[in-house]
């Protein structure tokens, strides 16, 4: 949370950031588009040091530099664990609170900080990544970042008013955050309480439900911009946390889905599902306001529609039904 403080707490200042430099507000935006793909690409360096050195103390080190993260730093040191274990070898248990030391002798490789994504072969965790990726782009980072652009502009909303607008898209997220665990980790469980066996690939079902949301949320988002003039009123923000909803619950599918095919490489899944969403949504806020301003509001759901359509619903289709074969 505190690491992408410093790019949220920006977002309702773009207006402000953008008149102070004299740019647009789209390249005020670019501020926060930095962190995102930052965050895409760091954790194919950290990968291969919490491998070698454990998670411990890279986790320790990732918790300087904050106030907050300080209380957090002083618990976990006494507190936490190391969950990094090298197959062969005995656990480091209750010493490692205070001793670090290297756990895996391999020497690191140059190699090993590009190795997740050699992933890029395996179908189902491509499209999985891909689909997920798409449905992060137009249910999160789209309606976080044309807030701060369309509404001062035609609502005449100063910093704190926009920042209020986030409200919405936090309930979604952890309303949708809790709805696909739930629900997830129920439908497998009913399909093996009836002795049936329980294909990764049953889990997809439920995505649908996340697309529909993200579609309907994102429509539903810039429709009402279009139909409120200049009034304000809060139809959009419920579109947007709609539409969060629906991506938190295609995150959870996803990620677990790309797993579920390959549980011994499940820190590689999360590097490069991470990598590939990033980069995606690093990529949409270069060319979504063009779309947004050269085609209309209405065009645009258009295009988003399709584009998830194209992008995630078929494709998630497709790997319902090959993705047993490409498994083997």
């Amino acid at each position: 949370m505190m690491a992408t403080f410093s790019a949220a707490a920006i977002q309702s200042g773009f207006v402000d950031i953008a008149e102070d430099f004299h740019i647009s507000v789209q390249r005020a935006s670019y501020l926060t588009s930095l962190f995102i793909v930052v965050l895409g690409a760091a954790p194919l360096f950290w990968r291969p040091l919490g491998q070698t050195y454990g998670r411990r103390p890279i986790f320790l080190i990732s918790l300087i530099g904050s106030l907050i993260n300080a209380v957090q730093f002083v618990l976990f040191f006494f507190l936490g664990l190391e969950t990094r274990h090298v197959p062969g070898q005995a656990t480091l248990g209750k010493s490692g609170y205070f001793t670090f030391r290297r756990i895996d002798p391999t020497p690191i490789r140059p190699v090993d900080f590009i190795a997740p994504l050699g992933l890029i072969t395996r179908c189902n965790v491509v499209i999985a990544a891909v689909s997920y990726s798409t449905a992060f782009l137009w249910g999160s980072v789209t309606t976080t970042f044309e807030i701060p652009q369309i509404f001062p502009e035609t609502y005449g909303f100063n910093n704190q008013q926009v920042g209020l607008q986030y409200i919405g898209i936090i309930l979604g997220t952890l309303i949708g955050e809790f709805a696909g665990g739930f629900f997830s980790d129920q439908w497998m469980w009913r399909r093996q309480r009836r002795g049936r066996k329980t294909e990764p690939e049953y889990r997809l079902w439920l995505s649908y439900f996340g697309y529909l949301l993200v579609i309907c949320g994102v429509v539903v988002f810039f429709v009402q911009i279009a139909k409120s003039g200049t009034e304000w009123n809060i139809t959009p923000i419920i579109g947007a946390a709609i539409a969060a909803v629906g991506n938190q619950i295609v995150t959870t599918i996803m990620i677990t889905y790309a797993v579920d095919c390959y549980p011994s490489e499940s820190a590689a899944i999360g590097v490069f599902i991470t990598f590939i969403r990033q980069t995606l949504g690093f990529i949409g806020p270069f060319w979504i306001p063009e779309m947004l301003q050269n085609t209309g509001y209405y065009a645009s759901c258009g295009i988003i529609t399709a584009s998830l359509v194209a992008v995630s619903i078929i494709p998630t289709m497709i790997l319902q039904a090959r993705g047993h074969k490409w498994r083997e």
